[in-house]
């Protein structure tokens, strides 16, 4: 088919019409199985990530495609739990260290604070008064007892909702397995029921969002898990206290653009103040982060993602700022995917809306 029947506008408008009916589809399956929706969103996810390997082992092998399935999945599924039970304890400790350093920080600070105040009195900038009700108004040390006290709530209010999830989570690896194994099939079904008129139209923009989806969900998870054992390992070598958790929570949040030096310094900051500060330790901190987004920078994300997430991460960075803004943590969770969803449809609608009437102004 060639470029101009791709992008006719009356083809695309039936295309439309099929991707509407698809969708309530989905969205009907996904009520009937709502209380599984968790565990079969992220078997379609690990789906999606891990099918690209059993494809290429596939291609250079003559072993059948449900022994490939079965060994990649014990291989990542085994592995996961390895690293998990080695590693997450570790991380669960430090964590609650570092919420312990948090009052010692902010005593720190409060200390630093007063050659400061007497500083600004002493030229006139503040009185003794103004700046301590400035002070006091910042309430922070509350600030921050309420909001680790409605967490604490939270967590406790939600654990038999973890608990129920937990069971679950064993339904994941079977849910994979059983979605890779018939992968092909899937696909198969799927190019049937295609209408013969729009069949490769939508292959062709399958694979336009299949691109920007690999970009920013796919390529920014693994980039997330390059950078998570980079950080672990660099405030390891330098000897910072929680070095390890700082390092899987910074690497974790790469997912959105630059948060990963913004929490990891913060976290770095708060520890280090919390045993007295330490101005060689913090430049240690700064070089670490620094050697890292230059890795990141330069090798990593262009070998990963290179130009196919078509998005600027400002845009995702005020996506996660609305989205967390209008539906809480879960909001936060699901910024990154939606945009991606967006922009990659906004981009394989456009060359349908200029050929469109409307676009070119016939009557």
């Amino acid at each position: 088919m060639s470029d101009e029947s791709i992008y006719e506008w009356s083809r695309f408008k039936r295309f439309l019409v099929f991707a509407f009916v698809c969708s309530l589809g989905i969205g009907g399956i996904a009520l009937l199985f709502k209380s599984l929706l968790v565990a079969i969103s992220i078997s379609l996810i690990l789906c999606y990530v891990l099918s690209p390997a059993i494809l290429k082992i596939e291609s250079h092998s003559s072993i059948k495609r449900h022994w490939i399935v079965l060994f990649v999945s014990i291989l990542f599924f085994g592995g996961f739990v390895i690293v998990g039970a080695s590693i997450l304890p570790t991380i669960y400790n430090e964590i609650i260290e570092i919420a312990k350093q948090v009052p010692r920080s902010i005593v720190y600070l409060n200390q630093k604070i007063i050659p400061v105040r007497d500083w600004l009195v002493e030229i006139g900038v503040f009185s003794y008064a103004s700046f301590d009700n400035m002070i006091l108004n910042l309430d922070l040390m509350q600030n921050i007892t309420s909001t680790t006290t409605n967490a604490i709530q939270k967590v406790w209010d939600s654990t038999p909702k973890l608990l129920g999830g937990a069971i679950n989570a064993f339904l994941i690896p079977l849910l994979t397995w059983f979605l890779l194994n018939y992968l092909e099939p899937i696909k198969n079904f799927v190019k049937s029921i295609l209408p013969s008129d729009i069949h490769e139209m939508s292959l062709h923009n399958i694979r336009k969002m299949d691109g920007i989806l690999w970009g920013v969900v796919k390529g920014q998870l693994i980039v997330a898990s390059i950078l998570s054992f980079l950080y672990m390992l660099g405030f390891s070598l330098i000897s910072l206290q929680s070095g390890v958790a700082i390092g899987a929570v910074a690497g974790l949040c790469r997912i959105v653009p630059y948060l990963d030096v913004l929490v990891g310094g913060a976290l770095s900051i708060i520890v280090i103040i919390g045993k007295g500060g330490d101005l060689t330790m913090i430049l240690a901190v700064v070089a670490v982060i620094a050697v890292v987004q230059g890795m990141d920078g330069a090798f990593i994300t262009p070998r990963i993602i290179g130009e196919r997430a078509g998005i600027h991460p400002v845009i995702v960075i005020l996506s996660v700022v609305a989205f967390g803004d209008w539906f809480g943590i879960m909001g936060i969770i699901l910024a990154v995917p939606t945009v991606a969803i967006i922009a990659s449809a906004v981009q394989m609608g456009l060359p349908y809306y200029h050929k469109s009437p409307f676009f070119r102004g016939d009557h």
